[in-house]
């Protein structure tokens, strides 16, 4: 990935899948918080909100901090994280969404830089806004009613099952 980050930039990360189907944030509204501007118009349920610092209240991405939204531009690193599974499902909230984990392709928008936090992948890039793109896997202990759920609120997206992020990685490199 170059220096400069393109105004779109494609990758994959892990987010989980809430009891109604729900993936990660994608379609959330906006949250009250410091934020440039206002995502694009969200088409199905596609976008993320603004990404703002829940620390310090300032607008994310910012070089002196680890916010925004993290998504790595190498499917693979996602295999090589020390838990295995989990990049930004860490702020998951009162829901245990961290243990029914989903690999989802996005694509990274709006103000954006390369993290350089240790716990990171090294491609890993923070972004203001993230984008549901067409490709979704959700790991096989999620139970069927659910997969059923996020098929039914994402009609868009390619569904598939994995088991071990290491050989999905593998078995998906573009």
């Amino acid at each position: 990935m170059p220096a400069a980050l393109d105004d779109v930039v494609h990758g994959y990360r892990f987010d989980g899948i809430r009891a109604n189907g729900t993936i990660g944030f994608y379609g959330a509204p906006e949250a009250v918080g410091p934020r440039i501007g206002d995502r694009p118009a969200d088409e199905r349920g596609r976008w993320t909100p603004a990404a703002f610092c829940l620390a310090c209240k300032h607008i994310a991405p910012d070089p002196v901090c680890t916010c925004g939204w993290h998504m790595t531009a190498e499917m693979g690193d996602l295999a090589e994280l020390p838990s295995g599974l989990g990049m930004s499902v860490r702020l998951s909230g009162r829901e245990d969404i961290a243990s029914r984990p989903v690999l989802v392709e996005v694509t990274a928008r709006g103000p954006k830089m390369l993290s350089d936090h240790p716990a990171d992948p090294p491609m890993t890039v923070r972004a203001t806004w993230l984008r549901l793109e067409g490709r979704m896997w959700i790991h096989e202990s999620v139970a069927r009613p659910l997969v059923r759920a996020a098929r039914r609120r994402y009609p868009y997206v390619q569904f598939e099952r994995f088991s071990d992020p290491t050989e999905l990685a593998v078995s998906n490199a573009w």
